[in-house]
């Protein structure tokens, strides 16, 4: 099995990007967890930086991206988790398509973001965000683990600089100054402690989203072609942070994932200052 033949499984399921490679490490991230760089959220997923050990039957990485809308500028929803879990299902049905064909497939704990660079996929800006061409910054990932017969890899392609230039919009716009000339910086990123608790008087005193910040993406220029939708009433009404603390959280967990309880809560305590 080949590209082609995965990207016909994956059309009507709507998934645009899919690639065939050999089961890849990421020493880098590795490296990253053991210093007590990699954030909570990772630690939490036990995820696995050797996917050889991993999973020692596979001997091929799926991996696959699905590019999403922003909602507009200031609405305080972040589209991202509502996107992520809707490819989550998507790549259960293609799971399924593959296990109807005698294919081994399980969906790989490990780092996506990562995986993807190690293998020549995409671009890192000086937002730490990963973008794919054409598709910009805005994309969810997930990466399947399978074993097939005779698979034939899309080529790695040599990694090079791929760098933002002299563009600063990010820079200009990230309310904490989490992203400078040298890059961004964990410690300052609103996203990055939201989810702390109780969080920084810094995250309280800019906290605009929930479930994150949005700031960076919106004026990035490779999200340039992107036009921003606007969330549907239900949406509004289903992420309600007064809805959510009220107890009413099942609705948003339909469109977020229940794995995102803790952090949807949380969020909704950061966002309408209840500590």
């Amino acid at each position: 099995m080949q590209n082609a033949e995965i990207s016909v499984l994956c059309r009507p399921l709507d998934i645009p990007f899919s690639r065939l490679i050999p089961p890849l490490s990421s020493p880098s991230w590795a490296a990253a967890r053991a210093e007590g760089r990699v954030d909570a959220v990772a630690h939490e997923r036990q995820l696995h930086a050797d996917t050889g050990a991993a999973y020692p039957w596979a001997n091929v990485l799926l991996l696959l991206a699905q590019c999403y809308d922003p909602f507009p500028a200031g609405c305080g929803i972040s589209p991202y988790y509502i996107a992520s879990n809707t490819f989550y299902h998507k790549t259960n049905a293609l799971l399924d398509a593959l296990q109807e064909r005698d294919i081994r497939a399980e969906r790989a704990k490990i780092p996506f973001r990562a995986v993807f660079l190690e293998a020549g996929i995409g671009r890192v800006g000086r937002n730490a965000l990963l973008s794919i061409e054409p598709y910009g910054t805005r994309v969810a990932l997930q990466v399947l683990a399978l074993a097939l017969e005779d698979p034939i890899f899309d080529p790695i392609p040599a990694r090079d600089a791929w760098g933002c230039g002299s563009c600063t919009v990010c820079q200009d716009a990230c309310p904490t100054g989490a992203i400078d000339e040298s890059g961004w910086h964990g410690e300052r990123c609103l996203r990055a402690h939201y989810y702390d608790d109780p969080p920084p008087p810094w995250v309280l005193a800019h906290a605009d989203t929930l479930l994150g910040c949005e700031h960076c993406q919106n004026v990035c220029p490779r999200n340039a072609h992107l036009r921003a939708v606007e969330p549907s009433a239900e949406t509004r009404a289903a992420l309600d942070p007064a809805r959510i603390l009220s107890g009413d959280i099942a609705p948003a967990l339909t469109l977020v994932g229940k794995n995102q309880k803790r952090h949807l809560i949380r969020s909704a305590v950061v966002l309408t200052k209840r500590i």
